[in-house]
């Protein structure tokens, strides 16, 4: 399936994304509380993204979708996202971090994927966990399977349950295998640099953390 052309011209889409600049402070001033910002992504975006070169926008149901995210995908800004409505989870982070930040909450981000000896397909997944009235809450609207907002006691157990819901659709629906489980990692992360590449947002985490495996987390985390 060939990738659909964006709505408007690169020279347009320009124009928007400046606009989009102007009104960004202002969208994440209105929403007030966590409940409505999910309901603004869930509302308002999908999952998807515009090429940095061919400009056009790809979603999952193309047939070069894997081809078209090493070679197009690169990380927007928040205010190209509030004007292309299409992102991964890798973007939506970004907004959420954004807003959450904006909001002066206590906050963590954090990265999941198969780190093998050999390249591969198997998915990666970034979320974002913040801290309120004693409690970690697991913010998700990419994973569509477990979109929402869930409570846990404490980070720990919050890390542990993103990790293997992600590792059950690996199987699911991308090939995994039970022993690849083993090569599941974490790490948290900050901020990364907008405009990279897809192979430079994963090398970027990694050289600056070390990934971690699910069977060294620490006894808890509040």
């Amino acid at each position: 399936m060939k990738p659909r052309e964006t709505p408007f011209p690169p020279d347009a889409m320009d124009r928007q994304v400046l606009e989009s600049t102007l009104v960004e402070s202002e969208v994440l001033e209105k929403i007030k509380m966590p409940e409505e910002l999910l309901e603004y992504l869930t509302d308002n975006f999908e999952y998807g993204f515009v090429g940095k070169n061919d400009r056009k926008m790809h979603t999952p149901a193309d047939a070069d979708w894997n081809e078209a995210f090493l070679k197009e995908y690169y990380l927007q800004t928040t205010a190209e996202l509030l004007n292309s409505k299409h992102g991964v989870c890798w973007d939506s982070v970004e907004l959420e971090r954004d807003w959450f930040l904006k909001h002066n909450y206590e906050f963590k981000t954090f990265y999941l994927g198969f780190k093998k000896e050999a390249d591969n397909n198997l998915p990666t997944h970034t979320f974002l966990a913040y801290k309120f009235n004693d409690k970690w809450f697991w913010f998700e609207q990419s994973f569509a399977y477990h979109a929402g907002i869930h409570e846990y006691n404490d980070l720990l157990d919050l890390i542990k349950d993103v990790a293997m819901k992600h590792f059950d659709y690996a199987i699911r629906d991308r090939g995994a295998v039970a022993e690849d489980l083993k090569d599941l990692k974490y790490c948290e992360y900050e901020k990364p640099t907008p405009g990279c590449s897809a192979e430079e947002f994963v090398s970027n985490i990694f050289e600056k953390h070390a990934p971690i495996d699910l069977e060294d987390m620490p006894v808890a985390v509040v």
